[in-house]
């Protein structure tokens, strides 16, 4: 007779404890009150910033002839560029300026709290922890940059002429959008590792407040033009609009590998910060 064998259950390896990790982290995220509320501002400021850029781009339509207008300062440029350029403007003021304030303080949380040390505990694996908290602040700060250019869109399909509703439409706008998003990514990261560096929320938020007013106001622009325009918003003008607003800013190619260097360098840091420091 021959002996029962037991049912084949399959081996889950490392994506079953990889995927219970990041179900309990994007949990604790969507149960913050702040997460929601600093969206809701966020959205809230996308809409108006988008608002804005119907004011004016009613103004130019007033001086269209043959597709194009006479800009503030004289010059002749396209309506699909200035178009274009909206769609862009009020997502990228979001994910440059309150995502990355925005993940800081949903990573913040758990230092504030002490509650890093339990999270540590249930997921010992300081490389998976470092993975999923990576992927829960960039899925956080996309899904809100995603609703801040759908919010967007929508202000300007409503506002815009006809052809400026085409523009919105076509393959270059939805092209924006995937700039936009990537960019929102690599500030989520830069976001989060200042915040798991620092174990606090406050000084990771005066560290991205600074990194933005440097980049800003281009403090640095006549000190040194190379340190200006590594920093991370200088870097993603030109990736992002496709061409250099200024004369000192980087290629677009240059500003799409210093981007992703920034992206690399933070998950690094991130992975270090986890592995190599103690937790508590």
């Amino acid at each position: 007779m021959t002996a029962p064998t037991a049912p084949h259950r399959p081996n889950p390896g490392r994506a079953g404890p990889t995927r219970a990790a990041l179900r309990a982290e994007l949990t604790k995220a969507l149960t913050l009150r702040s997460l929601w509320i600093g969206a809701g501002v966020i959205l809230a400021l996308n809409v108006y910033f988008a608002q804005m850029n119907v004011s004016l781009l009613a103004d130019l339509a007033q001086t269209l002839e043959d597709g194009r207008f006479v800009a503030y300062d004289g010059t002749v440029a396209s309506f699909e560029t200035a178009v274009r350029d909206s769609i862009l403007s009020s997502p990228y003021q979001s994910a440059a300026l309150f995502v990355p304030l925005l993940i800081a303080v949903v990573c913040g949380q758990e230092y504030r709290t002490g509650q890093i040390r339990t999270t540590a505990a249930a997921v010992p694996n300081r490389w998976r922890l470092a993975t999923v908290q990576i992927i829960v602040s960039v899925v956080l700060g996309v899904v809100v940059t995603i609703l801040a250019f759908v919010m967007s869109d929508v202000v300007l399909l409503l506002a815009l002429p006809a052809e400026g509703r085409d523009v919105v439409l076509s393959a270059a706008g939805m092209l924006v959008g995937a700039k936009v998003l990537t960019y929102s990514a690599v500030m989520s990261v830069v976001a989060g590792v200042l915040t798991t560096v620092l174990r606090s929320t406050m000084p990771a938020l005066v560290a991205i407040v600074a990194v933005l007013v440097l980049a800003l106001s281009g403090v640095l622009l006549p000190l040194s033009p190379l340190v200006h325009g590594l920093l991370p918003m200088i870097a993603a003008k030109t990736f992002l609009f496709g061409y250099a607003p200024d004369a000192t800013d980087p290629s677009v190619a240059a500003g799409l590998v210093i981007l992703l260097g920034w992206l690399t360098a933070g998950a690094a840091t991130w992975f270090g910060a986890l592995r190599y420091r103690e937790i508590g």
